[in-house]
């Protein structure tokens, strides 16, 4: 069963602020969320753990994906899994953003390893940690940009768990030549639901069965989008026999 959750991002690229969408979360009853911690230090963190409490006391929910941050203490995590619910983690490989304090073996063992750049994603990335986080909006720009790159990620797929994705949106308005090899076409802003039609033609061992939203778009506006990100999956998946070679 496939699980897709809004999420209250922290990039603030939109006027829809993080503190915004944690009141979303009482105001629109939303009782799943995901959270993504990127952009937010170890003090703007505790500020946002303790909105989220204050909501919780006016509507109970629960944050079971959290994309957590390098910087982040074991004792976070265990705060985060007590308080919220939270059972899966994501972070960017060590070799990208080292980590700040040491995370114990069976904390890891929760932990999914997200693809960013592909020189920066190996299989050492993955030792000790729960599998992979594909987020499925950047294997759309290894696909244009390193077709080899993204042949050798599917084949990673292939034996290690894929546990979450993210899915961001995807545009060419501001990229329109799709030859370069430094096109990045996907987008933290989305403009329509189109902007996730390329779903359509994901492989099918690439989608996790928790996936979260990656925009800065209202919590509202993300709700609203859910059914056609289904819709646009489900086609994926009716092709069992064809493996898709193309996002």
């Amino acid at each position: 069963m496939r699980e897709i959750l809004p999420s209250i991002t922290t990039g603030n690229l939109t006027s829809s602020t993080w503190e915004m969408k944690i009141r979303e979360l009482v105001d629109q009853r939303i009782s799943r969320a995901a959270l993504f911690l990127t952009y937010l230090d170890g003090g703007l963190r505790q500020k946002c753990y303790t909105l989220l409490e204050e909501a919780r006391t006016e509507f109970s929910f629960t944050l079971p994906f959290i994309h957590a941050s390098s910087t982040m203490t074991e004792d976070e995590y265990l705060y985060l899994s007590g308080t919220f619910g939270t059972q899966i983690f994501n972070l960017h490989s060590e070799r990208d953003f080292p980590l700040a304090s040491p995370l114990s073996d069976i904390l890891k063992k929760r932990i999914y390893i997200e693809n960013t750049e592909p020189e920066v994603f190996e299989e050492q990335d993955l030792k000790g940690y729960a599998g992979i986080c594909f987020d499925l909006s950047h294997l759309k720009d290894e696909f244009i940009t390193s077709p080899s790159h993204y042949e050798r990620m599917l084949r990673l797929a292939q034996g290690y768990t894929v546990g979450v994705n993210h899915i961001s949106a995807i545009s060419f308005e501001e990229s329109p030549s799709a030859q370069s090899d430094t096109l990045r076409v996907s987008k933290h802003i989305m403009t329509s639901e189109n902007d996730f039609r390329y779903l359509q033609d994901i492989p099918c061992h690439a989608v996790a069965p928790l996936i979260a939203i990656e925009i800065e778009n209202s919590l509202a506006e993300q709700l609203e989008v859910i059914p056609f990100i289904t819709e646009c999956l489900d086609a994926a998946h009716q092709v069992p026999s064809r493996r898709r070679s193309s996002v």
